[in-house]
């Protein structure tokens, strides 16, 4: 659930920097800092579920 509020939340904000970003070049320039933003989400995401899941096993 919260995984998909995350994707959801992203998703809107590329839209958002899309429509302001009319020019396709400036979009480009933000391509990797899109691409490093939804790597760090993903990997931290993936360690807070790694803590709650030993936390659970415990």
């Amino acid at each position: 659930m919260f995984g998909q509020c995350v994707r959801f939340s992203i998703i809107c904000s590329v839209i958002i920097l899309f429509l302001r970003c009319r020019k396709f070049r400036t979009l480009i320039s933000y391509l990797p800092l899109f691409y490093y933003f939804i790597v760090s989400i993903h990997f931290f995401l993936n360690l807070m579920i790694l803590n709650f899941k030993q936390k659970s096993s415990k």
